[in-house]
């Protein structure tokens, strides 16, 4: 370029020709070659032809650096539309009821549940209907990218959109979905980041304008990709964490062995079957054995480490983004096509949609070694100028744009010139990825390394699709009714409730023809209470999973058995207490997982009255107050080892059985309270493996003799009211161990009578044993 400079001389006075002002040069790059720095002469507008400009334009390579705010626009669009999706479809917009079922459901540390509307009030139906179109609006808007000539307007409309979907996520935990918290945690950083505004439409510097509008142009544009680049890397950092957890938690024998995914995949088509035909897992597992599950379940380990590996320690460039888009895209589909039909497919959507956050910063330039010899082939200069210039590639190298998120977090917390971010928004990131990493790393602390039991720290800890657990025996059989009765034999299904509450007032317990008489069946045992017809499915599924709820759930029943009071109780106060075991991953035996001998009623009436910091404290490390712990600190499923070693000898013993069920309990707790089953008719047998010394199993067992005339016609009606009073007297029977006890009764439980008939001072209770030393088999014989 030809520069200005005096003439001395002869030629004083003189100047060179002016050469035209220069405008700032951008960065410009094909994608193959290092950014050049390109020269635009700056002319008046007068003597701009736009024939002209319009051409310059089309030839002019797209600046590489605007992709990442076109890829975060896409990927906002898809957020935000499966937000407002999830929000109309999955979270209620009814008024909630602030004394009974919606109350026990609440979180402890939101608050949500005061501010909804509330059924009785006047205006709730209108309050409701007001929230939801006001969030559908605004998520819509969000959606858009905001309105044109409103520089906050995204943030606005995205604010109070995920304002109005955290009300209605957060006001209920049995409404926790771990892929509706991830699309919750992507539109927070979308809009914190901009969402990529209007793909940068309303930036571009049009010739005809002048130059204070054209400076105001390019700085709303640099602006823009700046925190699109920011926002794209916070992206990549959730991604990460949650592929992390994924993977880690995946470490899991049942999980790498395939038991899990079995329980799931297999679980599914029996519980979504309407016919006797099998479902589609049921068939694959016919035709490749149990290896399909066992593949499955390393491949998804392996999927998830990968993508982790990739995000944390691979630099974005044109050629990595191909094949982490390729690993993406075959793992979630394989996901979607697996699960999806029962899970959604939202999970698998926005993973898909984080490929876009991947693609490199800069456009994916990158300078290597064969940029010297291009340099050194092509340019004119001398040697001391090739040296000059290798020297600049060097320092073009090392302080390159992109990096992998190891250098990004680096960068971000010595607040490097490389970071490329605010000081405030390189805070925000660390902050949020801090978080983001200590919720779930408090799970196998907080549940001494037994969450897959007691699921303590699981929710907000992306233990997606893992453990399961079962909480009652479906046994389908042969039923053969007394001789008499007038019933034929049939096959049926035989539910064995292995999770109940009993609730209990002057040392008895209550009945349901006491209180609820219309929710009394014949199925189920009477002296339990009938949650499955208080509370919905998913709150039901909620409780098995989440014991913790269990608390608030019988707290509550007591407040309503109060507020009914039953004549049988005259007034007292009515406590409850629950049994509950459940199996794990669909192996094993049944372990007990709480102390039946605590009153649920007083350890909800203490829940409720901690103060701010024993709520916080509770929170955080999952814990109850102190005496009304009903979670065993440690040892379940510790029998599970010895189960092998006595299933043998419980198969020869009962030949012609038709399934084999292991319970594992604890001495303290079964002498405390029996396990009371309702075989209802169904011919089973026990058999005693494990017991401590001194220590006598039993069985007490109440049939049903109906009565019949000289004709053979029963002349007695089984009703609900009357279906524990016409049971026979109690049998009580010791067991004897290793020998199947078989027995055909309606109602029997298992108890166990410790050191002659008493505990002797200073052994364990219930809540203080650590580990299980019971074990006995159910037999189903038919």
């Amino acid at each position: 370029m030809p520069t200005k400079r005096r003439n001395r001389g002869n030629n004083a006075g003189k100047t060179t020709p002016q050469p035209p002002i220069v405008a700032a040069r951008p960065i410009i790059s094909d994608g193959r070659r290092p950014p050049v720095l390109v020269d635009i002469p700056l002319v008046p507008v007068e003597q701009i032809d736009p024939q002209a400009a319009a051409r310059i334009v089309k030839s002019t390579p797209v600046d590489p650096s605007t992709q990442i705010v076109r890829h975060l626009a896409i990927f906002r669009i898809l957020i935000f539309l499966m937000l407002v999706y999830t929000y109309v479809r999955y979270l209620p917009h009814t008024e909630v009821n602030r004394h009974i079922v919606d109350a026990w459901f609440t979180y402890d540390q939101f608050f949500f549940f005061d501010w909804a509307p509330k059924q009785g009030d006047p205006w709730g139906r209108f309050y409701s209907l007001t929230i939801l179109t006001c969030a559908v609006f605004f998520g819509m808007l969000s959606v858009m990218g905001g309105v044109n000539g409103m520089p906050h307007s995204f943030r606005f409309s995205g604010s109070v959109f995920l304002g109005c979907f955290a009300f209605r996520f957060f006001t209920f935990a049995s409404h926790f979905q771990d892929r509706h918290y991830l699309l919750f945690l992507l539109g927070v950083i979308s809009v914190v980041a901009g969402g990529g505004g209007f793909f940068l439409i309303f930036t571009e510097v049009e010739p005809q304008m002048t130059p204070q509008l054209q400076q105001s142009q390019r700085y709303r544009r640099r602006i823009l990709i700046q925190s699109s680049e920011w926002g794209a890397i916070t992206l990549r950092l959730q991604f990460a964490v949650v592929f992390f957890y994924s993977s880690l938690w995946k470490l899991h024998s049942d999980y790498l062995q395939g038991h899990i995914l079995r329980g799931h995949l297999v679980g599914f088509d029996f519980e979504g079957g309407t016919t006797r035909q099998p479902g589609l897992w049921t068939v694959l597992e016919a035709i490749f054995g149990p290896q399909l599950f066992q593949c499955m379940g390393i491949g998804g380990f392996l999927m998830d480490f990968g993508m982790f590996l990739a995000l944390v320690f691979r630099r974005p460039s044109v050629e990595t983004v191909r094949s982490f888009s390729a690993w993406t895209f075959l793992f979630h589909v394989t996901v979607a096509f697996s699960v999806g039909h029962r899970l959604g497919y939202s999970f698998s959507v926005m993973c898909l949609a984080g490929i876009l956050m991947f693609y490199p910063i800069g456009g994916g330039t990158k300078v290597d070694s064969s940029d010297d010899d291009s340099e050194r082939i092509h340019s004119p200069a001398s040697s001391k100028s090739q040296s000059a210039i290798k020297q600049r590639i060097r320092s073009r190298r090392q302080h390159s744009v992109e990096a992998n998120l190891v250098d990004w977090v680096h960068r971000y917390a010595t607040d490097s010139v490389e970071a490329r971010a605010t000081r405030p928004q390189q805070l925000f990131t660390l902050a949020w990825l801090v978080v983001q990493i200590l919720i779930p790393l408090r799970m196998p602390f907080v549940s001494g390394g037994n969450f897959p039991f007691n699921a303590k720290g699981y929710r907000f800890s992306w233990t997606m699709m893992m453990h399961s657990r079962q909480t009652s025996i479906l046994h389908v059989g042969r039923y053969n009714p007394p001789p008499n009765s007038g019933i034929q034999p049939s096959d049926r299904i035989v539910p064995l409730q292995m999770f109940y509450l009993i609730p209990e007032c002057n040392g008895h317990s209550l009945q349901r023809k006491d209180y609820m008489p219309d929710r009394a069946v014949s199925a189920e045992d009477p002296r339990t209470l009938p949650m499955k017809s208080i509370l919905t499915e998913p709150q039901y599924t909620f409780i098995t999973f989440y014991p913790r709820y269990i608390v608030r759930v019988g707290g509550g029943m007591s407040l309503v058995l109060h507020q009914i009071k039953p004549e049988s109780c005259d007034g007292a106060h009515v406590a409850v207490s629950g049994v509950h075991f459940a199996k794990l991953n669909g192996k094993g035996a049944f372990c007990r997982m709480m102390d039946p001998t605590v009153n649920l009623a007083l350890s909800e009436i203490t829940r409720y009255h901690r103060n701010l910091w024993e709520q916080l404290w509770g929170v955080i490390f999952d814990v109850a107050t102190p005496d009304y712990e009903i979670m065993f600190p440690s040892g379940i499923g510790s029998m599970n080892s010895k189960i092998e070693k006595h299933r043998a000898s419980v198969e020869k013993r009962s030949k012609g059985a038709k399934r084999i069920e292991f319970v594992a309990d604890r001495s303290a707790c079964l002498a405390s309270r029996p396990l009371a089953l309702w075989p209802n008719g169904y011919p089973l047998a026990v058999m005693p493996l494990e017991a401590p010394d001194k220590a006598r199993l039993f069985i007490t067992s109440r049939e049903n003799t109906i009565n019949t005339d000289d004709a053979g016609e029963t002349n007695v009606t089984i009703t609900a009211g009357n279906q524990w009073d016409i049971l026979d007297e109690p049998k009580t029977t010791a067991l004897k161990m290793k020998r199947p006890h078989p027995l055909t009764a309606i109602s029997v439980e298992v108890g166990m009578v410790l050191n002659g008939g008493g505990r002797k001072p200073g052994d364990p209770r219930c809540g203080e044993t650590t580990e299980e030393d019971v074990l006995f088999a159910l037999i189903f014989m038919s």
